[in-house]
């Protein structure tokens, strides 16, 4: 390159510096955006029945922090009891009867970046009384109990069942004496009206007869009541039906907490617990000190959800290995439920084997699958339309079915897998026969009922009546 060349090369840089340094002069580069972030613990409100309110959303009920520095808008969403209104953040009006209702904020900044969040008004009713405790406690512990011979195996090591009780938080007598009073204590919801007893029903096997329960601001829930029998027998160490926990105990803390549930808040509970005269020697109890915390009261639940194991199906006795001698089951059984109970466990080709999901004796899944409700699912579960089934022990006793109630009966459930599966492209590969498509077992009326009768052999009648598991507040 000539001297001349180089000069002109060397002005046109500084002139493309020049410009450059004007345009970003009067087009400053933008930072990237931060969108807003909800700030500090949520904050309900108490009132009373009829009481009449006025106060700010964005201030009193929910807080938010913008990184930015960006002055936000907001917009305000009601669900469940009426008898407010809204104008912009300012919420006005009263509760006319015991209830709650939820309010959503949700942030926007200049940037269209949103975040959101929501707390409760509500109108509590009046606290319950005491508990009824037995003068000699009851017996909770795997140890104490006799257990057939799968189940103590799977207590002490995991296998055959797949025992999932957490291993720093067994089952002791004290820890689910205390953990029954909570499941039945209406206070730990926000208006002193549920309790987990409320959809886990002892009479419908720890589960709920309607398709959707409702929570503390009367609005249906999205999925049908999982039963609580067996729970603890879990292949995934994963709970509800799309797996969303690893443990039972943060299980037990969304029912507690989730708005459209019990409503609650840890704290909220804490404080509640604390001024109710009985709690402090139930605590002392079950953890050595009369000191309240979030922290035991989750843990108790926990241990409480463990111990409802059911064991004592003729199923169960009858298939128990007994000094090492390996059992004949059917002898349990009527001639009935024995033919169900081979169509159950039928291993042929063109039928859907129902022991590959759901395991014997204690029923439980081990199976995660797209089990053809839909062509095209609505919900997706874990993913691709799969949930995970709860326990079959009292399974005629927990209708309706299926992660959405849709199914009313126990035949109906047959029905679906004899010939009602739908075909589509989720569908997992164990109901699907060897051209690819979906099977369809065409079993006689006489075999349905067969099954049927099977299934119904799986109630723990026992279970239901044992006064261990049963409401100290009646």
């Amino acid at each position: 390159m000539s001297g001349l060349s180089r000069f002109a090369f060397a002005i046109s840089a500084c002139l493309l510096l020049l410009q450059l340094a004007a345009c970003e002069r009067d087009h400053p580069t933008r930072a990237a955006n931060h969108p807003p972030q909800p700030q500090g613990e949520r904050i309900d409100k108490l009132v009373k029945v009829g009481e009449p309110f006025t106060f700010d959303a964005a201030t009193a009920g929910a807080k938010f922090f913008d990184p930015d520095g960006d002055a936000l808008s907001y917009a305000i969403t009601l669900r469940g009891a009426t008898g407010i209104t809204v104008d912009g953040t300012k919420l006005s009006g009263s509760l006319g009867l015991v209830g709650a209702v939820e309010v959503t904020v949700t942030a926007t900044d200049p940037a269209g970046a949103i975040a959101r969040t929501a707390f409760i008004i509500a109108a509590p009713a009046a606290e319950p009384g005491a508990p009824r405790l037995p003068a000699t406690p009851y017996i909770y512990r795997d140890e104490s109990l006799p257990l057939p011979d799968a189940y103590r195996k799977s207590s002490e090591g995991s296998a055959p069942l797949w025992d999932a009780q957490a291993p720093n938080n067994r089952t002791t007598d004290a820890g689910a004496a205390l953990g029954r009073v909570l499941f039945f204590d209406k206070r730990l919801s926000i208006t002193n009206t549920l309790a987990c007893a409320s959809c886990h029903q002892r009479e419908h096997g720890f589960a709920a007869p309607e398709r959707f329960s409702k929570g503390v601001i009367g609005v249906p829930l999205t999925r049908n009541t999982m039963a609580l029998a067996n729970t603890r027998y879990n292949i995934h160490k994963s709970w509800f039906a799309d797996l969303r926990v690893t443990d039972i105990k943060a299980a037990v803390q969304q029912a507690i907490t989730r708005t459209d549930e019990l409503g609650n808040t840890l704290p909220a509970v804490e404080r509640k617990l604390r001024a109710t005269p009985f709690y402090a020697a139930l605590f002392a109890s079950a953890f050595g000190s009369p000191d309240i915390a979030a922290d035991k009261v989750l843990l108790a639940l926990e241990q409480y959800v463990q111990s409802l194991i059911s064991y004592r199906t003729r199923l169960d006795q009858g298939c128990d290995a007994v000094n090492g001698f390996e059992p004949i089951c059917d002898l349990a059984l009527n001639p009935e439920e024995a033919r169900g109970r081979e169509i159950f466990l039928e291993p042929r080709e063109d039928h859907i084997r129902c022991s590959q999901c759901h395991l014997l004796p204690d029923g439980g899944n081990i199976w995660l699958g797209n089990n053809g409700l839909d062509a095209v699912f609505t919900d997706p579960g874990v993913g691709n339309g799969r949930f995970r089934a709860a326990s079959l022990h009292n399974i005629a006793l927990t209708a309706p079915y299926m992660h959405d109630g849709r199914f009313a009966t126990l035949r109906e459930v047959i029905d679906h897998y004899d010939h009602g599966i739908h075909e589509s492209r989720d569908l997992d590969t164990l109901l699907r026969d060897a051209n690819g498509q979906a099977k369809k077992m065409n079993l006689s009326e006489q075999d349905k009922a067969a099954l049927e009768a099977f299934l119904r052999a799986l109630s723990d009648n026992e279970m239901l009546a044992d006064p261990k598991f049963s409401d100290p507040f009646q």
